[in-house]
């Protein structure tokens, strides 16, 4: 009999390690693991600067997507939220960031106000967020400032 943690355990703490130490660096107060992906919380201010951190630092070159939920109390389809009564509306802007050379990987998200939605653009720093943040400005009507064509793709 061995006291050596399972294989699991092992990918489970590695993974927190690498969550916990990708949140410290880029500030932000949550981070989970569910699903055994990183997805690390960023206040909009954290934003351009969580991906900054994410390329350089932690070496997660690659844009992978982008893209909104709205969190709204009256849905036109699917289910509604559980707790409806304490859901807070709003939209959840969310990047998956990974490594090209291993399965490292984070998805950033943020939260913006419905009434006023702006994120600064990722562009500059990972060229794929363009069509993405076009295609999440024309179907959720956020604005994303600095973006060099924010055009409609599709309506």
């Amino acid at each position: 009999m061995t006291d050596s943690p399972s294989e699991t355990e092992t990918t489970e703490s590695s993974l927190d390690r690498f969550a916990a130490d990708f949140a410290a660096k880029v500030g932000a107060e949550r981070w989970s693991t569910d699903h055994d992906t990183v997805h690390v919380y960023v206040t909009r201010d954290q934003w351009v600067e969580a991906a900054a951190t994410a390329r350089d630092e932690a070496g997660l070159g690659f844009f992978s997507w982008l893209s909104a939920v709205d969190w709204a109390k009256e849905v036109a389809v699917g289910e509604p939220a559980a707790d409806i009564e304490n859901l807070e509306e709003r939209y959840e802007v969310l990047c998956r960031l990974s490594s090209p050379v291993d399965d490292s990987a984070v998805i950033l998200s943020t939260s913006l106000d419905k009434d006023h939605p702006s994120l600064d653009t990722l562009v500059p720093l990972y060229a794929g967020a363009a069509w993405h943040e076009r295609e999440t400005a024309e179907m959720f009507g956020i604005d994303f400032p600095g973006h060099p064509n924010l055009i409609k793709l599709y309506l």
